[in-house]
């Protein structure tokens, strides 16, 4: 189960972000179906993330490239060799497309505290700084996506609420866009147990830089 809600103000093209975070969610779902019963896509590191959202891009005819080589631009205005995670390219009848990913992954309880906001917020601004040098080096549209893995409640505690919850967040973050997966009922298990209760999916968080 998924869902896709967007804020975006800035008279982007967002039918791009919503075939991909569409797929994203297929992809999710179908990984968790396959393998969730022993242990779900989800909980796996930044790597891995960067990937399922390579497969997504992929099944929507995008041809993605896993820590691409490029320059980025620092505060100093200079140019330094670097990379990026994730690299797509697109041609279509009328132009070619390139798009550059910064992905960051963390884990936070769905009812998330103030201080937890706090760091959610620094790690944001970060991957956002990120990608703006990236733009800017490159000319081409960036885009800052943190996974916030939502932990430590039932589904049906917060089922009525996640999205105002998530929406919350958002505001507070100052992010263009979100997208959210839902785990199935039958995979909600076997997560790490430190993180205290069911991973009941991930939330996508994300900044546009340039225009789409």
């Amino acid at each position: 189960m998924g869902s896709l809600e967007y804020w975006d103000d800035k008279g982007n093209n967002l039918s791009i972000l919503y075939e991909l975070f569409d797929s994203w969610n297929n992809v999710l779902n179908e990984y968790d179906n396959a393998w969730g019963k022993y242990v779900a896509p989800h909980v796996y590191i930044q790597q891995t993330q960067v990937g399922y959202l390579a497969v997504a891009a992929r099944d929507v005819g995008w041809l993605p490239q896993l820590e691409f080589s490029i320059e980025r631009r620092t505060n100093k205005r200079e140019f330094v060799k670097g990379r990026c995670d994730l690299a797509l390219w697109c041609k279509n009848k009328k132009r070619e497309t390139e798009l550059f990913f910064e992905v960051e992954t963390c884990t936070y309880s769905v009812k998330i505290n103030e201080q937890q906001i706090k760091e959610l917020i620094t790690l944001f601004e970060a991957t956002k700084e990120n990608v703006r040098h990236i733009r800017e080096a490159r000319g081409s549209p960036a885009i800052a996506v943190v996974l916030v893995r939502l932990c430590n409640a039932s589904l049906d505690d917060v089922a009525s609420d996640l999205w105002a919850r998530l929406r919350k967040i958002r505001r507070r973050l100052r992010s263009d866009f979100c997208a959210l997966n839902i785990r199935g009922r039958q995979c909600m298990e076997r997560t790490p147990i430190e993180w205290g209760g069911d991973c009941l999916g991930i939330a996508a968080f994300g900044s546009i830089k340039g225009h789409l």
